[in-house]
């Protein structure tokens, strides 16, 4: 969560390759990833970011990719996906009968 939102406001960030950090980072695109437990690798990459060997992206970018996070983003996909369960069910969806929750 504080990885969305960091980059929701355009920082750029260093992670692990932990379960969910790839939902979010694009390695070298909106920030670094590195091996878990790779302390090598974790101070390669701030030492090239102090030096500037690795320049940091552009805020636009990284707020760009984790767009699709926001809550509104979100609640249209849940809905979608529930109305679609509904009328694969041989139900009537919400949109149909005009209640739109979106």
């Amino acid at each position: 969560m504080a990885l969305a939102e960091a980059m929701a406001r355009g920082v750029a960030c260093v992670c692990s390759d932990c379960r969910g950090a790839l939902d979010v980072m694009r390695d070298g695109v909106n920030g670094w990833v590195y091996p878990v437990g790779s302390t090598f690798a974790l101070s390669k990459i701030l030492r090239e970011i102090v030096s500037g060997e690795r320049q940091l992206p552009d805020a636009a970018v990284v707020r760009a990719l984790v767009s699709r996070f926001t809550s509104s983003c979100v609640v249209r996909s849940i809905t979608n996906a529930c109305e679609a369960e509904v009328e694969r069910q041989g139900g009537t969806p919400m949109s149909a009968i005009g209640a739109n929750p979106r």
